[in-house]
């Protein structure tokens, strides 16, 4: 007989319910500011997104022959890895709706997992504040000059600035700035600045801002998977919950990341 789905226990096959990441993981930032290409399944499958780079171009007069050139086809390559938590809990937690919650703080823990490695893995892949093609933007100062520059220089670079991402200490430095020697009246009222959102979060090391474009990273980004299990902690009377996650991101572009230290 054939081992399947249907005639093995529910412990080789438990329920799995897919939700749209954006959508259940709001502070997901891989949505917010990069450019999601697709999804793929698996560690050794990839994201393979067709791009094509510029060519020369000439004046051509009225019937003259056009100079051939040679099309600059490309690609970028994205893999993926997957983030995500199992936990047991008793049936009688289970319940008492304590599953519930967990699904929901074990969500929360894995968006949380997945920003700080967008932003600061080491390496396989690398985050995006450890690219070697990241902008130094310097440091913030009393005045919002390197904010300035680095809106400014990413459009140099061919693109439009479209985020801001700020360490909450980097923010506190921010709301401190006032417009002028012995002013109370600060320079940024609102979470906003040139016409740009300023999205806080801990993801983001200490003291640091993150100028950027979403068209400087390419990413691919799954469902996010909740399954629960009956029958993997049947000797314990309990319930298996896991969440997992699966994404991947590729820098094309470092020069439209612009990094500024708001540190003493």
């Amino acid at each position: 007989m054939t081992n399947t789905t249907t005639n093995s226990g529910k412990a080789w096959a438990p329920d799995v319910q897919g939700f749209v990441a954006a959508d259940v993981l709001p502070n997901l930032l891989i949505s917010e500011i990069t450019t999601v290409a697709g999804a793929v399944e698996g560690d050794e499958v990839s994201l393979r997104v067709p791009t094509v780079n510029d060519v020369d171009t000439e004046f051509v007069a009225e019937g003259a022959e056009f100079t051939e050139q040679e099309g600059a086809l490309s690609e970028v390559v994205v893999n993926t890895h997957k983030v995500g938590a199992l936990v047991i809990v008793s049936n009688e937690l289970d319940r008492n709706s304590a599953s519930d919650l967990l699904a929901g703080g074990l969500a929360r823990t894995v968006s949380n997992k997945a920003n700080a490695a967008l932003l600061g893995n080491a390496a396989a892949p690398a985050g995006m504040l450890n690219d070697a093609g990241i902008t130094d933007g310097g440091a913030l100062g009393d005045n919002l000059d390197a904010l300035s520059a680095a809106v400014w220089g990413i459009a140099e670079a061919g693109a439009n600035a479209d985020y801001i991402l700020a360490a909450p200490s980097a923010m506190a430095d921010l709301a401190a700035l006032k417009a002028g020697t012995g002013s109370n009246v600060p320079l940024m009222a609102e979470p906003v600045l040139y016409g740009l959102p300023v999205h806080v979060t801990n993801a983001m090391p200490a003291d640091s801002i993150l100028v950027g474009s979403t068209t400087a990273v390419v990413s691919a980004a799954g469902q996010v998977r909740v399954a629960r299990s009956n029958d993997y902690a049947f000797n314990r009377d309990a319930v298996a919950i896991r969440v997992d996650f699966r994404s991947g991101w590729t820098v094309v572009h470092g020069n439209r990341l612009v990094r500024i230290s708001t540190a003493a």
